[in-house]
């Protein structure tokens, strides 16, 4: 009996162990570890990003021009190739130079080089003539060569541009004429031909007359037959400005003066420049007459003068805005 207690007393034991022994839990694995996500934003290096343009008649005027960097939150083992993007609303794109549009924060670092945005042509922007502010804004286009790395989306950075209003300005008044120097021979006003002086006006119709107008808007009246050529019997008129004219003799004729009569004092110019010319393209100053209102005077050589061409140019106007030449004629001494 004893020695079957036993027996059973130790299979009883056996028997618990292997209930015991596969009661016991395995012994629990460390998971992997789940990367980082790290994110790429951009910085500016600059301490501003404001900037002023100027607009006058000629364009839009100033250049825009500010840098950045791109960050990455913490380094990884890759390369991280960032591609950057620009825009600004009213400018195309391809008027905004990144410099470079691609950088790249290498293995281990957590910066790219720097980028250099810049604008210098603002012409899509001249048809906007009143003060207007506008926004540069450069972003991550992409980002590509290492996993668990994104961009920050809301990172950008915005340069804003303030357009002056258009400045048209006033012209600036020009500068008058310097007076030319007279030659050797100058003239001077007479109201009456002395003794010794005649005037003739019958050989005009053979001589070659060019009107032109100067100043003011109005067409001339007559300008191919009219009392100063001797090819009509209307006077040589406009409503405003003033009125030239070169004269070719065909050949050289000796002068003492000129005659000229105007349809009435109120009508006549008040001063008058006289030039001559040897080839008729080269035009010699001989002086000013100054007549007021007088509407019938001469205009006396100091000497006498011998050439063909004669150009006669109206300075200053009537009184009354409408001007007019009746007859023209040399004036010649007795012989």
């Amino acid at each position: 009996m004893r020695i079957t207690r036993s027996i059973i007393l130790t299979l009883a034991c056996a028997v618990s162990g292997v209930i015991f022994s596969s009661c016991e839990k395995e012994p629990s694995k460390t998971p992997e570890e789940t990367p980082k996500q790290e994110t790429v934003s951009l910085k500016s290096t600059d301490n501003s990003q404001g900037f002023t343009l100027t607009h006058d008649k000629d364009g839009v005027h100033g250049t825009v021009e500010f840098n950045l960097t791109a960050k990455l939150s913490n380094p990884v083992k890759e390369d991280v190739t960032i591609k950057l993007s620009a825009s600004c609303a009213g400018i195309s794109s391809s008027k905004i130079t990144l410099t470079p549009a691609e950088v790249k924060i290498k293995a281990g670092e957590t910066s790219s080089p720097s980028v250099k945005a810049s604008i210098s042509d603002w012409s899509e922007v001249a048809g906007t003539e009143e003060e207007k502010a506008y926004s540069v804004i450069v972003k991550i286009a992409s980002i590509s060569g290492a996993e668990n790395v994104s961009a920050d989306t809301k990172s950008t950075i915005t340069a804003t541009v303030n357009k002056d209003a258009k400045d048209n300005g006033s012209e600036p008044e020009p500068e008058p004429e310097p007076e030319p120097e007279p030659g050797e021979i100058t003239v001077s006003l007479a109201t009456t031909l002395g003794d010794g002086y005649n005037y003739r006006t019958d050989e005009n119709v053979n001589f070659i007359f060019k009107f032109y107008p100067k100043d003011g808007t109005s067409e001339l009246e007559n300008p191919d037959a009219n009392t100063v050529n001797g090819k009509g019997n209307q006077d040589l008129a406009r409503n405003d400005g003033l009125i030239c004219f070169e004269v070719d003799f065909n050949e050289t004729k000796n002068l003492s003066g000129l005659y000229f009569q105007h349809w009435g004092n109120v009508y006549c110019p008040q001063a008058s420049k006289i030039y001559y010319s040897d080839n008729g393209t080269d035009w010699k100053y001989i002086g000013t007459i100054e007549n007021g209102t007088r509407d019938t005077y001469y205009a006396i050589f100091s000497e006498t003068l011998s050439t063909r061409y004669i150009k006669y140019e109206m300075t200053m106007p009537s009184a009354n805005g409408r001007i007019d030449i009746k007859y023209f004629g040399l004036v010649y001494r007795n012989e």
